[in-house]
């Protein structure tokens, strides 16, 4: 478990939160500095609301079970589901993404296709709310690694005839193993990232929320001029 300190000036005080090593989201770049597109924008929020940003950096499965027994005030980054919107209070969008198939190029099954449910071999990673959503709609539920890169190595190795994973995520990892050619994609709906607090951290910073949002918009303002 590794822990980033992100001290800011004249901190009224601190939130603790805990997220994954998931490029481009949040990763440890060629300085073992931890940055990425999610963790740049609550740095930015925290530091706007006058809190000093804690950041405990652990597997996807254990940064939600912090969470969920009140250890953090929160997690980020995930998209929202049932169970997120009852535990958790979530912010503004923090970051995009698509919940997308990929299959080998040779393999004869269609995601759009009414027999593709029953017929294929899928997965997703431990901790993912993709494979909630695919154990919850009756999926064929082949292959649970602890993370993206492991999901495509069963892909090529013939474990799994399709996996379901990030897009932004799958696209460096696709790069990296040199596969492009060997993969197609179906995009399957697009579900955005959140940060999530715990309510007793809302009940505690009351204007932290309103504050957060703000800051985010603020960022994107800014950045959007850069582009």
């Amino acid at each position: 478990m590794a822990l980033v300190l992100i001290p800011r000036l004249a901190a009224a005080g601190s939130v603790t939160l805990a997220t994954h090593e998931l490029y481009p989201y949040g990763y440890h770049d060629e300085t073992n500095t931890f940055t990425g597109y999610a963790v740049e924008r609550v740095s930015f929020a925290a530091a706007r609301c006058g809190l000093e940003l804690n950041l405990l950096v652990v597997p996807w499965a254990r940064a939600q079970a912090l969470a969920k027994s009140d250890s953090v005030d929160g997690f980020f980054a995930g998209s929202l589901n049932a169970e997120r919107k009852a535990l958790y209070v979530a912010s503004d969008v923090l970051a995009p993404q698509n919940w997308t198939w990929y299959l080998l190029q040779d393999c004869p099954l269609d995601p759009d296709a009414p027999d593709f449910k029953a017929r294929a071999r899928v997965g997703s990673f431990i901790g993912a709310n993709m494979l909630e959503y695919l154990e919850d709609n009756g999926f064929n539920v082949s292959g649970t690694p602890k993370d993206t890169t492991a999901l495509f190595h069963m892909l090529l190795g013939g474990r799994l005839d399709a996996i379901l994973a990030n897009n932004l995520v799958a696209r460096k990892i696709i790069e990296d193993l040199g596969i492009g050619m060997r993969v197609r994609t179906r995009t399957l709906k697009n579900e955005p990232l959140h940060a999530l607090f715990t309510h007793r951290f809302i009940r505690e910073h009351p204007h932290f929320l309103e504050c957060f949002n703000a800051a985010l918009a603020e960022y994107e303002a800014v950045h959007s001029l850069d582009k």
